[in-house]
């Protein structure tokens, strides 16, 4: 009898763990929208990303924007590099192009890439500051749905949500285990 009464609190606990754990991962993306009862908003809705949908867009900007700093530009040093590395895409585009343009030489190719590139790359700071770059990520980053976070973040976060659910039970369990053990003592 005290086997199955400590049996039966460990997986209570268990079961209390997983299912605790697995309620705490679905609210993080769910509910998307508030719920109400009556006039009274029921706390914790919408579920956290989708109420701080705002604040999440913004902090992605501003990383993303620190990665472009002017600063870390390329500077005229490395245009050469830069080229080396993308002329093959010009090439393509000349050998694919009409006739007169094809049968441009390809020392001239080489010319008018690397002045495109040298005027394109002195000019990238003042480009991205003109074109307000922040707010347009911003503004794409809002245009993205919840299901579509939801489903981002479940692609690459599958596995680790699993073990946290799990890890739940098993604590859950560790715990039913250590009640049923000092409840069989205080009943003996």
């Amino acid at each position: 009898m005290i086997g199955l009464y400590i049996l039966g609190m460990t997986l209570l606990g268990g079961f209390t763990g997983w299912s605790t754990n697995w309620i705490a991962i679905q609210m993080l993306f769910r509910p998307y929208h508030p719920w109400y009862i009556g006039k009274w908003r029921v706390p914790l809705t919408p579920g956290v990303l989708p109420r701080e949908r705002v604040h999440l867009s913004q902090k992605t900007t501003e990383a993303v924007m620190s990665l472009i700093d002017p600063a870390s530009l390329p500077t005229q040093s490395r245009v050469e590099d830069i080229v080396t590395l993308t002329y093959g895409m010009l090439n393509n585009y000349f050998d694919q192009a009409p006739l007169p343009i094809r049968m441009t030489p390809p020392k001239i190719r080489r010319e008018i890439y690397l002045s495109l590139m040298t005027h394109l790359l002195g000019n990238l700071p003042y480009v991205l500051e003109s074109t307000n770059l922040d707010q347009l990520i911003t503004h794409r980053i809002n245009l993205i749905t919840n299901a579509e976070v939801e489903q981002a973040v479940r692609e690459f976060a599958d596995v680790q949500l699993r073990w946290i659910t799990r890890l739940g039970a098993l604590l859950g369990a560790l715990i039913g285990l250590a009640q049923g053990g000092i409840g069989a003592v205080l009943l003996h």
